[in-house]
């Protein structure tokens, strides 16, 4: 008897389930593979800029501790050009495009060029080096604070974030995500960076122009306005004392104690929601604020008359003049203590403000805000009508220096 075998075979089910758990496995698989090629390519790129930053400090030492100066409108890389076969540093793989050192992938901070290297005050923070988008960037390929977000390049990460280099020659990679307003300046912000410049800061002195208007000396443009109570302002003369604004001397350089002297009057039951806003626009140079001074007056004006906390004092800026939102920047002061007179309070004082990490500007602002009490329990010892806090300062100063 002849015995008959069939040879066995898959069956299409088969295949097509075969072909589906493939299909499944890839699309787990290559979203990791892709991530793991972008995170070598980002890995290349961070010690791209530890060389570059070590090349610089290297120039800066032959150079008596000072950056290379302005190239106009050549490549900042040319400075560089020592670096002869190591050339492709200047290239991130992240990009489409071969950066060269003709055209170099990374960005140098312009506010550096013909500085000191020891002037920088934040080394460790302040960038030099960033990640650039070459087609928004200029000739010289450099960044600042009013081109931040348009020639910072958010290439890595998925898109979601970008690396800098900080003076120091530390590197870091900074994200995008989560990060309030998502833009590169905001990203910088919330990671305690900003762009590193150089100066002395000095006393930034106010002064009235023909037109009344409030200036600042060093400066070809600029705007003051001080809001209070929502809708009302108060600018021009009544911030140095002319005529019957005598009240409202802001910038004269003269200390006064008692309300009614002298300073700004500010109080929450008349305006519950609104903070006091005083804001410095278009500023030409852009300017570098390190610090500034306020001198709270203890003569009845300063402190808060039942419990929530004092108001809150906050530095914050746009980097170009009416561009996006205002950044708000930590202070390691945030509060005025209450300033009625000992041993209530504090009495009579300057308080300093120090700005971490600052930028230079077109736009800064100082908010004093009020606290979180509402207004329906707001009531004062004696039974006087729902004031929660109510305060007033004599004197304001700035200190930082132009960013030329």
């Amino acid at each position: 008897m002849r015995s008959t075998h069939h040879e066995s075979g898959f069956t299409l089910i088969e295949l097509l389930v075969v072909i589906a758990i493939i299909a499944v496995l890839a699309a787990i698989l290559f979203p990791v593979f892709a991530q793991a090629r972008e995170k070598a390519r980002q890995t290349t790129c961070i010690n791209n800029m530890r060389q570059l930053s070590v090349a610089v400090a290297m120039y800066t030492q032959d150079n008596r501790d000072q950056y290379f100066p302005d190239p106009k409108t050549q490549p900042w890389s040319t400075y560089l050009s020592s670096l002869g076969s190591a050339a492709g540093i200047f290239h991130c793989p992240s990009t489409k495009h071969a950066g060269n050192q003709a055209a170099p992938d990374y960005g140098f901070d312009s506010y550096l060029f013909g500085k000191a290297m020891s002037k920088v005050q934040y080394p460790s923070t302040g960038i030099m080096l960033a990640d650039i988008n070459q087609a928004t960037s200029n000739r010289n390929y450099t960044f600042n604070s009013t081109a931040v977000n348009t020639v910072i390049d958010c290439r890595h990460m998925g898109g979601n974030g970008f690396d800098v280099a900080c003076v120091d020659g530390s590197v870091k990679s900074v994200l995008m995500q989560n990060v309030k307003n998502a833009t590169q300046s905001a990203a910088l912000t919330t990671n305690g960076l900003g762009i590193a410049s150089a100066g002395t800061p000095i006393k930034l002195t106010m002064y009235q122009d023909a037109a009344q208007n409030v200036m600042m000396y060093g400066f070809t443009s600029g705007t003051f306005q001080n809001m209070y109570h929502g809708s009302h302002t108060m600018g021009g003369p009544q911030l140095f004392g002319a005529g019957t604004a005598q009240n409202w001397c802001l910038f004269d350089g003269e200390v006064f104690n008692g309300y009614g002297t002298n300073g700004v009057f500010y109080n929450t039951n008349n305006d519950s929601v609104n903070p006091l806003f005083m804001q410095l626009t278009n500023l030409n140079p852009p300017v570098v604020i390190n610090h500034f001074r306020l001198y709270a007056d203890a003569g009845g004006q300063w402190y808060q008359y039942s419990a929530g906390g004092a108001p809150a004092v906050s530095y914050q800026y746009r980097t170009a003049t009416g561009v996006g939102s205002w950044q708000v920047v930590p202070l390691t002061k945030p509060q005025i203590a209450n300033a009625r007179p000992a041993p209530a309070g504090t009495g009579s004082m300057w308080y300093d403000f120090t700005i971490p990490n600052s930028m230079p500007v077109q736009d800064f602002a100082i908010c004093i805000d009020r606290n979180a009490v509402s207004k329906a329990t707001k009531t004062a010892p004696g039974g006087a009508n729902g004031i929660v806090q109510t305060f007033e300062f004599t004197q304001l100063e700035y200190y930082g220096y132009p960013a030329q």
